[in-house]
C-alpha cells in the first residue's frame, strides 16, 4: 500500500517534473535533438547491443543510450511484458505493471505478482511518477506516451511485431538483453521452440481441417497473424485466407458462414462473462448446416492464452492442436 500512495502523491507535481525534464534534455543535446522526438518521426524497432553492462540500446526514436547497469526499476506498459517481466526478473525489480495483469480473463500471471506493486494505465504522469530506468511499450502504446518518455530521456524497449511466434521469441530475447536476464529469456525460448516442434511432429502428415477463427463483433484473423499462425501449426486450414483476409478484420456473417468450416474456434473470456461464446454458435439458426455446428466442433480456447503475445501463447497451440487432432495427443 505504502507504494501506491507514494506513487500517487508524486503525480502531483509531475508537470513540474516534465518541464525540468524537457529542460535539462533541451540542454544535454544542445538544443536539438530531444525535443525533435515530440515531432512525428517514425519509429525504429528497438536495439539492445553488447553482451555484458554497460550495454548500448537504441531506442524507438532512434536515439542509442547507456544501459550502465542492470535496471531496477522496470515499468511494464503493457500486458505481454507483465508476462514476460514475470519470468525473467524478481518482482522487487519492478516498478509497475499494468492493471490488467489482475484480470484472469485476460492476464497469464493473475494473482502473481505483490498487491502493493502499483498497477498503471499506461499514463504518461503516472510512468514519470514512478521513477522508472527502463521502461516496456508496444507498438500499440499511444505515439505520444512513446515520444515523451523518449525525450524525457528514460530508456525505452518497444514490441514492434507480434505477428508470428518468431516476433514473440525476437521480444523476449530483446526485453531479457536489455534486463539482464538472458538465461532466463534463452530458457523461455527454447522451451516454446520445443514445445511448437512437438506439435509440429504429432500433426504432421494428418489431414487438415477448415478451421475458422469468429470472435467478438465478427472478427477473425487471416494471414500475418499469430492465430493463423497457430491454426496453420496445428494442423489446420485458416479458412479466413481463403477470402484474402489479411491481418485482424471483420468477416460478415454470410461470408463466415459461406466458409463451410469443419472446425469453429472461438474465445472463451473468463466465466464472469458466461462463457457462452460457443455455444452461442450451437442455437442460432444460421449456423444449422455448417459443419463445424452439424458435427460438435465448435471450440472455446481459453482467452488469456488466445490474445497473449508472450511465451504464453503456445498454451492455446497446444490446446487448438488437441481440439483438431485429438488422436495424435491419446498417447
Amino acid at each position: 500500500m505504502a507504494r501506491r500512495i507514494a506513487g500517487r502523491a508524486a503525480v502531483a507535481v509531475v508537470p513540474a517534473v516534465l518541464i525540468v525534464l524537457g529542460v535539462v534534455a533541451f540542454a544535454a543535446t544542445g538544443g536539438t535533438t530531444r525535443l525533435s522526438l515530440l515531432g512525428a518521426r517514425p519509429f525504429h524497432a528497438t536495439q539492445v547491443v553488447g553482451q555484458d553492462f554497460p550495454k548500448r540500446l537504441v531506442d524507438p526514436s532512434g536515439v542509442p543510450q547507456t544501459l550502465a547497469t542492470p535496471p531496477n526499476r522496470i515499468l511494464s506498459g503493457v500486458l505481454a511484458s507483465d508476462e514476460i517481466l514475470t519470468a525473467l526478473v524478481p518482482s522487487e525489480r519492478l516498478a509497475g505493471v499494468t492493471y490488467l495483469v489482475d484480470e484472469p480473463g485476460l492476464s497469464d500471471v493473475a494473482k502473481l505478482l505483490p498487491p502493493d506493486l502499483p498497477r498503471i494505465h499506461a499514463e504518461t504522469e503516472t510512468m514519470l511518477a514512478l521513477r522508472p530506468d527502463l521502461v516496456v511499450l508496444a507498438s500499440y502504446t499511444r505515439a505520444t506516451t512513446v515520444r515523451l518518455l523518449v525525450s524525457a530521456g528514460i530508456p525505452v524497449v518497444r514490441f514492434q511485431w507480434y505477428r508470428s511466434f518468431a516476433d514473440i521469441m525476437n521480444s523476449i530475447h530483446m526485453l531479457a538483453a536489455a534486463v539482464g536476464a538472458d538465461g532466463n529469456g534463452a530458457r523461455l525460448v527454447d522451451d516454446m521452440r520445443q514445445r511448437i516442434a512437438d506439435v509440429e511432429r504429432r500433426t504432421q502428415g494428418l489431414a487438415r481441417p477448415r478451421v475458422l477463427y469468429y470472435g467478438g463483433g465478427g472478427y477473425s484473423a487471416g494471414e500475418d497473424t499469430l492465430i493463423d499462425a497457430m491454426i496453420t501449426l496445428a494442423g489446420g486450414h485458416n479458412v479466413a485466407r481463403d477470402v484474402g483476409l489479411q491481418g485482424q478484420g471483420r468477416l460478415p456473417l454470410e461470408v463466415a458462414v459461406s466458409l463451410r468450416p469443419e472446425v469453429v474456434l472461438v474465445s472463451e473470456w473468463e466465466r464472469r462473462t458466461g462463457g457462452n461464446g460457443a455455444a452461442a454458435f450451437l442455437h442460432h439458426p444460421v449456423w444449422a448446416d455448417v459443419p463445424a455446428v452439424r458435427d460438435g466442433r465448435v471450440h472455446g480456447i481459453r482467452g488469456a492464452w488466445l490474445s497473449s503475445v508472450s511465451h504464453y501463447s503456445v498454451k492455446a497451440l497446444e490446446a487448438i492442436a488437441r481440439l483438431l487432432h485429438p488422436e495424435a495427443f491419446s498417447l
